[in-house]
């Protein structure tokens, strides 16, 4: 049995405590407000580092980051004397569908989607409210979404599409990712009021708990959807198909030679 610490958006705080009550291991949460996203990345970056570095020599077996790439906001966090865990994910619509490849799947085949969870719903501090309603007639799969989505994952391209003032111009439906926790039909009815007040469809989808499961779940995590950062390594964005790679820490050009 491993002792792990989990730091974890707070947007996963009903997948990663179902998660919890299954692991053999013993394992510390950390919940962080949802807000954090809505910093550049580089501040984003600090304040988890800081939360890393203040539980780093508690003695656990590895640190669990529940977070995707999410606007780079990760990048550059460093793994101290601790293993740092985190999943193959360009942000938390992966984390809710199970795998990055049906993420790339589902975003070929459904384009302009907008997505809710009990998360999302419940404990997001940019409520949806502050998101305009839909022109009638405009296209959802934007060119540029596209590109965006491509490049830096779905969260990252709304944040940029809302950014430049293009949101209406590419969702077409609304959908709530069902992963079975919570008051399901108050939220599933709350997804379904949003769709129609903007003129949107509504669609329900099966989520996927396994990507939860299986970073708490450690010390075993396959490559292909887990990344362990080894001590002395800092995570950065791979630019590919796995999203995120390690690499050793910069020199300390302040060292004399």
């Amino acid at each position: 049995m491993a002792r792990h610490c989990l730091i974890a958006c707070e947007v996963f705080h009903r997948e990663f405590c179902a998660a919890l009550a299954r692991t053999p291991n013993t394992v510390d949460a950390i919940f962080v407000p949802q807000g954090l996203h809505d910093k550049r990345a580089a501040s984003m970056a600090r304040d988890l580092q800081s939360r890393l570095d203040a539980v780093d020599e508690a003695g656990y077996d590895a640190l669990l980051l529940g977070y995707g790439l999410c606007n780079n906001g990760i990048a550059g966090v460093r793994a101290g004397r601790t293993p740092v865990v985190v999943t193959r994910a360009h942000d938390c619509i992966t984390m809710f569908l199970g795998s990055k490849e049906r993420y790339a799947r589902v975003f070929a085949e459904h384009p302009g989607s907008y997505y809710l969870t009990s998360g999302w719903i419940e404990r997001a501090r940019r409520s949806i409210e502050t998101l305009p309603t839909r022109v009638k007639g405009a296209h959802p799969s934007d060119a540029n979404y596209r590109n965006y989505v491509e490049r830096f994952g779905e969260e990252n391209a709304e944040y940029l599409m809302e950014a430049m003032g293009h949101w209406k111009d590419r969702y077409g439906r609304m959908v709530f990712i069902n992963l079975g926790l919570g008051d399901v039909e108050s939220l599933r009815a709350h997804t379904r009021r949003e769709a129609e007040r903007r003129d949107l469809g509504f669609e329900e989808w099966s989520g996927d708990l396994s990507l939860f499961q299986g970073l708490v779940d450690g010390p075993e995590w396959p490559g292909d959807r887990y990344l362990v950062v080894a001590p002395g390594c800092t995570l950065q964005p791979s630019y590919d198909e796995r999203v995120v790679e390690a690499r050793p820490a910069a020199p300390d050009h302040g060292t004399s030679s």
